[in-house]
Parts: C-alpha cells; structure tokens; sequence
C-alpha cells in the first residue's frame, strides 16, 4: 500500500460492525454464478462513490520463501502500467476525479478506489482489468520493490510498529500470522515477475473475491451493471492452485514469552499480547467490549489503575483484532523505563484481579450505587457511538461489508449491538479469564539504548 505504513496499520486493525447489521440498509448483496460475492449500497448524499475489491489473497497464502509477495503485487497491481503499459490505474483514475489505493493484511488484499458517480460504468469496467486481466512489468516491479523496502525500513524505526510485529512473530510462532504482511526485504528482492504472475494466477479468482460499491446509487442497477462486466469472467484452472491457497492449522501457543529490544528512544515501550476469539467465534463480541472497557476511550480501567492510581504509564491502551483463523489482543504501555519492571508487574496483577472486580452498577446493590463510576456502561455507551457515527465514512462501511462477505461463516448474525446488550458484567470477567489469564502470553519490552 502507498503512501505510508501508519495508513497500512490504520486499516489492518480496522474493526467494523455495520456490515453485520446490514439488513438495516438499503443493499443488494447476490452471489455470481462465477462465485463473485457483490454487494451494492445505496447511501443518500455521499458526493463520491466508493468501490473495494476484496480478493483471499493476503500473507498467510505465501511461501514461506515469498514472503511479502501478496503486498509486493498488490503495489504494482495498483501503481504499476497498466496492461497496454502506457499508464497506470492510479493515473487513469485521477483523470476522471479519483483515486485508488490498497491495503494486503494476513487474510485479504483490497484493492480500494474513489471517484465522482458519474464514473460508475468506468469504475466497474476498471475493477475487472486489475482483479483478473493483470499484466506485471519487470520496470514497475523493481520501482515498488524499493517502496516496500523504505516501507520496511521505517518500521524497524517505529516502536510502537516494531514491537507489535515482534509480539505477533512470537505469539503465531509456526504459522503464517506470524509474519508482516509488509513482507521480507530478502526474500522481496529474489521475486520475478513471472512469480508474481503465477501467485496472482493462483489466488485472483471469481470464487476467491468480493465487490462492494457504497454511493448515492441504485443498488439494483449497480448490481445489474457488476453481473454484465462481471459475471462471464472466467480464469483457466491453475495448475499448482491447491498448494498455493493452502494455509496450515495453528500451532497451540504452549509457553509464554518475554523479549526485549533497544531502539533509539526516550521512553520505554511494553506489549503484552494474548491469542484472542477469529472472526467468525461467538466469544468475539464479548472481546471487543472487553478490550474497549480495558483500555480505549478517555477513562479505561487499565488507564485508572495504571496511569491514574500509581502513576506508572503516560498512556497504555488495549486493542483487539480478529483475524480468520485466530485473533490477538494486545495492551501496550508507554512508560519511562525506570518503570518497567514494576509496570509489568502491576499489570499482570491487574488482569488476575479483574476476574474479582466490581466495573459496573450491574455488579452492585442500589444502596452501593450512588458515586460509583461504571465502566462498562461507559464502554457500551462509546461502542455504540461509534457504531453509529463510524458508518458516514463510505470507505469504511464498503471494506466492513467486502470483509464480511469473505469471512463470515456464521450465515445472517444478529447485529453487534443486540449481541452487546446481552452480554453481562460476568460473561466478561469469564472472558478475561479464558483469554488474558489462563493461556500463555507474550510481553515485548522496548529499552531506549541508554538503558540497557
């Protein structure tokens, strides 16, 4: 992706609900004959039309000896000439009033494109010639190469970038999670295009890809229009296709880790990681309020226990993220480093006494209730908000709904916020328990040199 890996990041732990809510907006979403899962929805009063292509093609379908090659195609697919080789999609775009850009994460390559509605014939036309009519060139490949390199280059100096991917790498040990999607400077520059070709042979496939195009359109003729440009598309049977979709199971995580690292920094930097509930669990509900109630939002538990009562942390936030076959949560904490060793301390204390903990009004008689702040009100009440404001962005709702349409495997769910409002203060404390205390964990803890 271009331009930046803070933007890769930013859409790597995307995390949506309106696209399993779906049945509340007015949307066509059918399956091609050619397994093309399309999906069309009308937005009033959006002034552009917003388009993304979802292909099964992210880094966990790699070689081993490829790795990085699913981002490396999705640069030049994007930014590379396109197949007459006079000019690139980007630049075909901008001509028209739009713009392109892309995103390969452990699961899904997305290709995603922006443009006036007055476009939308074009567009269609546009996403058949780079999800399955893909030429590549030796030129463009040895340009974006040297993208991706200064790509990775600035995550070695990111902490909070290195050390995420550093807790990923130990916490997926043995399967292909555990490598960037951002790929291998080594193994990127042995990479031909005839490589390439083949790799994108093998996964760019009707069966394999989803469209969704969220506008002020009609969704019926936007559907209409898809299966005409789409629905004959036809790719020729690849040769080497199932050892090249194969994705090995995951190893259990059987011990905990602890590493450290030094960077050129002023304050020091803890991850501490757990595997969490895939996509497709019903425990991954429970996990989104969980980490929301932890450690996001103005006042979190972990924010008030750390940072508030002994003033260990400048910030310490907590994510979550679900992938198809796993998921991971993670805490990270930015401190001074003097503080470190009892800051990894009080926080593993923390999480063993959460299980015990009074967080919300639920918890409490009426007598005991007045003064008390509730945090999982709180959290309910932010995720909600969120639900509700986040869906005005049409990039976003067309990459939830692409998402959903490839991972889903829980047919028509009920929507995020029902299955919000079932869950009681009990329910996660059970999850803290399976999820941050009974497995094993890892911890990344990055040192400014000096303190070493």
């Amino acid at each position: 992706m271009r331009p930046g890996v803070s933007l890769l990041l930013v859409f790597s732990l995307l995390l949506c609900t309106w696209a399993e809510n779906a049945e509340d907006s007015p949307f066509r979403a059918v399956i091609l004959k050619n397994g093309i899962h399309a999906l069309a929805e009308q937005f009033p009063d959006f002034p552009l039309v917003h388009l993304v292509v979802a292909i099964r093609a992210g880094s966990k379908y790699e070689p081993a000896v490829q790795r990085g090659i699913s981002h490396l195609m999705e640069h030049l697919i994007l930014f590379g000439k396109d197949n007459t080789g006079q000019s690139s999609f980007s630049e075909r775009l901008r001509e028209r009033g739009g713009f392109l850009n892309g995103h390969t994460d452990r699961d899904l390559v997305t290709l995603e494109i922006t443009l006036p509605r007055s476009e939308l014939e074009f567009v269609v036309g546009l996403a058949r010639e780079m999800t399955f009519a893909r030429r590549f060139f030796q030129k463009d490949l040895e340009r974006e190469r040297e993208i991706i390199r200064n790509e990775t280059a600035e995550v070695q100096d990111n902490p909070e970038l290195r050390g995420l991917f550093v807790m990923l790498n130990h916490l997926f040990s043995g399967h292909p999670y555990a490598r960037s999607a951002l790929g291998d400077v080594t193994a990127l520059d042995s990479i031909s295009v005839e490589e390439i070709s083949r790799h994108y042979e093998a996964l760019f496939r009707p069966e394999r890809s989803a469209i969704v195009l969220v506008g002020d359109v009609e969704p019926e003729i936007v559907i209409a229009g898809i299966k005409e440009r789409l629905g004959d598309v036809r790719v020729p049977a690849f040769a080497n296709d199932r050892e090249s979709v194969a994705v090995p199971p995951l190893p259990p995580l059987t011990e905990s880790h602890v590493i450290e690292r030094s960077m050129d920094v002023e304050q020091a930097h803890i991850w501490l990681g757990f595997r969490a509930p895939a996509y497709n669990h019903a425990d991954r509900v429970t996990m989104r309020v969980l980490s929301q109630m932890l450690g996001q939002g103005g006042y979190s538990l972990l924010s008030a226990s750390l940072s508030s009562r002994f003033q260990l942390v400048s910030a310490v936030s907590m994510n979550y993220q679900a992938l198809e076959e796993s998921g991971f949560a993670w805490i990270h904490m930015v401190l001074d480093p003097g503080h470190v060793k009892r800051a990894r301390n009080e926080v593993m204390r923390f999480l063993k006494y959460f299980r015990t903990m009074d967080f919300s009004l639920r918890d409490l008689p009426p007598a005991r209730r007045r003064g008390v702040f509730d945090f999982l009100a709180t959290a309910e009440n932010q995720l909600r908000l969120r639900s509700e404001t986040g869906g005005e962005d049409g990039m976003d709702r067309a990459l939830s709904y692409a998402r959903f349409l490839l991972l889903n495997r829980l047919g028509k769910p009920k929507s995020f916020l029902e299955r919000m409002s079932a869950l009681s203060p009990s329910m996660l404390r059970g999850a803290a328990g399976d999820y941050l205390l009974k497995p094993p964990h890892v911890m990344v803890t990055v040192l400014p040199e000096k303190a070493r």
